[in-house]
């Protein structure tokens, strides 16, 4: 659940709090039950949430400690996407995650390219390209004044 609203939402701007969450959801389920690194892959498969895992596992990996088994980090590399697309995400998913760097040309790109795949992930192309079509060129309304509102 908590990959899932990491990876396919635009809730990275949560922050590196999120990561760590899944970092401590997943070595507190790990002790209890020495299956459910398998049962936790099988589950995202089962429900087509591989590739949500594959991010949540390698970002909790690199900024947040956590140390998955070889064969989980196997299992889910096989939700990996190719190469470069997975060095630009880790990438923009390091400028989303950096408060340091708020504000900055490179955490802006990041988290606008973000919101742009989590919206992908969602639509199909067509319904996608109208979408942003309309929330880039619809005229922006100016806001009323609560004098102006009946009532």
């Amino acid at each position: 659940h908590n990959a899932v609203h990491l990876f396919m939402n635009d809730e990275l701007r949560g922050g590196l709090r999120d990561v760590v969450d899944f970092r401590d959801l997943f070595r507190h389920f790990s002790g209890e039950d020495g299956e459910f690194e398998r049962k936790l892959l099988q589950r995202a498969r089962q429900i087509g949430c591989g590739r949500p895992l594959y991010y949540a596992l390698t970002t909790a990996q690199r900024l947040a400690g956590l140390e998955p088994s070889a064969d989980l980090l196997a299992g889910v590399r096989s939700h990996a996407p190719v190469p470069p697309v997975a060095g630009l995400m880790h990438w923009l998913i390091e400028q989303a995650l950096a408060p340091a760097r708020l504000g900055m040309f490179q955490t802006t790109l990041a988290n606008q390219l973000l919101f742009i795949r989590s919206h992908w992930v969602r639509m199909p192309p067509g319904m996608l390209v109208r979408h942003l079509w309309h929330k880039t060129f619809k005229p922006k309304t100016p806001p009323t004044h609560d004098a102006e509102m009946p009532g």
